[in-house]
């Protein structure tokens, strides 16, 4: 394989962002995730909450959605989740800000209940779910591009008037042995029924403050409204 110079880092970028986009549809579902009983009613709702590529900011692309939602959990951390029954769950498609990102995706999930959706939130929404976006950070490796992890951290967030976590994941993705910087950004937030996660990747530096915290706004205000 060629080395990586300078003019071609953003190719092996694009190359390694073009996994990191659909890394959280490599976790496979596990059987303690809440009972799914979609409905047509719970899935228009779920993506009703998804945001639109004009709500991201002009000049980005999308790709066609995964065919599946994902789970937020994982064999890292996968609370019991009984008791509560998922009656909607919507994916995105994936965005980008350019050939090797920003790359921006996300993930919703509507409840049987309010009460319910507190529940998960309430399951869901520790320290502990970072080690699902480290895993697959991890699990994106193949076709030349090895991805490591370097750290998992807590990313902090104002208060945005629903229940709110934020995580970062920074690792390295090396191909022919040349690392290149890589994060992988996470924000979930919920409100009575709905909880919804939206994802951010990027190479050689942490995804922008004010575009993560601007679309946290709008999630909040999607997600509480009735």
């Amino acid at each position: 394989m060629p080395r990586i110079s300078a003019p071609d880092r953003p190719r092996a970028g694009l190359r390694a962002a073009a996994t990191i986009g659909v890394l959280l549809a490599l976790l496979a579902p596990l059987t303690a995730v809440a009972a799914a009983r979609n409905t047509a009613a719970g899935d228009a709702r779920a993506a009703s909450v998804l945001l639109a590529r004009s709500e991201i900011g002009r000049g980005w692309s999308e790709t066609a959605p995964p065919s599946s939602v994902p789970p937020l959990t994982c064999p890292a951390f996968n609370p019991s989740l009984r008791g509560d029954v998922e009656i909607g769950a919507a994916i995105s498609p994936r965005f980008q800000g350019s050939q090797s990102g920003p790359f921006v995706s996300q993930v919703a999930y509507v409840y049987a209940t309010p009460a319910q959706g507190v529940a998960a939130a309430r399951a869901l929404l520790r320290a502990r779910l970072g080690r699902c976006f480290a895993s697959s950070l991890v699990a994106g490796s193949g076709g030349g591009v090895t991805f490591k992890v370097l750290r998992q951290e807590s990313l902090g967030l104002p208060r945005l008037g629903v229940d709110a976590a934020g995580y970062r994941v920074a690792g390295t993705a090396s191909q022919a042995g040349q690392p290149v910087d890589v994060y992988l950004d996470a924000i979930v937030l919920a409100d009575g029924p709905t909880i919804t996660e939206i994802s951010y990747a990027t190479f050689f530096q942490p995804p922008s403050r004010s575009l993560e915290l601007k679309l946290a706004r709008r999630l909040a205000r999607l997600i509480a409204a009735p």
